[in-house]
């Protein structure tokens, strides 16, 4: 049911997604099962942390850090998320620090399917936020790679999107090659059907596309972005996309 509950979130249907995860929680609660409490603390942490809200995801993995330590089980799931979770909201040194830990030691696939290659992007993107931009991309392309070795092609979607964001935020910066690896990852989620990491690529064309600029194609990607934020009710980035298009009047 967890399982279940990360796919919707991966495909935007977060209502749905939470209520899976909630009857998860309730059945791991009532089982007292700490590998099961774990994983479906995690997904939930997951569920909030693509939903924009990282105080309740870092709330939901910092239990699920506390269910793994007590029992000894493979802590790499929790941390890899409580780590991109902390690093996203500001906590960027700490956020980092796990998630060098993670890729440091997880070798495996991890117990919630989150494989190195994702594990790779967040680590980059965590740099990134440190304006480690050469690092970053280091970690990008590493993550590009596994992914695109072993067919992990949302995985391989995300780190496309974080390259396009390191090329975006050089100095100074390369517009095409970030719009190349936007439009990559935009078609790539498109036809996935992951509709959370499509809106976040229109977002970012918007962005890159409106200081270029070509303020006519920016303005259709924001607008495509925050029709995609309403209708999934991810509200963080529906208020930024606002701000931005207000920018671009």
């Amino acid at each position: 049911m967890t399982w279940l509950a990360l796919t919707l979130t991966s495909l935007g249907r977060f209502v749905e997604a939470r209520s899976h995860a909630l009857q998860a929680l309730r059945i791991a609660e009532r089982a007292d099962h700490p590998f099961t409490l774990a994983e479906t603390l995690t997904g939930i942490g997951g569920l909030s942390l693509a939903q924009g809200d990282y105080d309740a995801s870092i709330e939901a993995l910092v239990r699920a850090r506390v269910v793994v330590d007590a029992w000894k089980l493979q802590p790499w799931a929790v941390l890899g998320r409580l780590g991109y979770a902390l690093a996203l909201s500001g906590r960027l040194e700490q956020g980092r620090e796990f998630l060098e830990e993670v890729v440091r030691s997880a070798t495996t696939m991890s117990s919630m399917g989150v494989g190195r290659a994702m594990q790779l992007a967040w680590l980059g993107e965590a740099l990134l936020l440190e304006d480690r931009v050469d690092d970053a991309e280091r970690r990008a392309h590493e993550a590009l790679s596994l992914a695109q070795r072993q067919q992990e092609r949302g995985h391989e979607a995300w780190s496309l999107r974080l390259l396009g964001e390191i090329a975006s935020r050089r100095d100074p910066r390369d517009a095409e090659t970030a719009e190349t690896y936007y439009r990559e990852a935009l078609t790539l989620a498109a036809e996935l059907g992951m509709r959370p990491l499509a809106a976040h690529c229109h977002f970012h064309l918007g962005k890159l596309l409106r200081i270029v600029p070509r303020p006519e194609q920016a303005r259709q990607h924001l607008t495509a972005a925050a029709t995609m934020y309403r209708e999934m009710g991810m509200r963080v980035w529906l208020d930024q996309v606002g701000a931005e298009l207000q920018t671009s009047a």
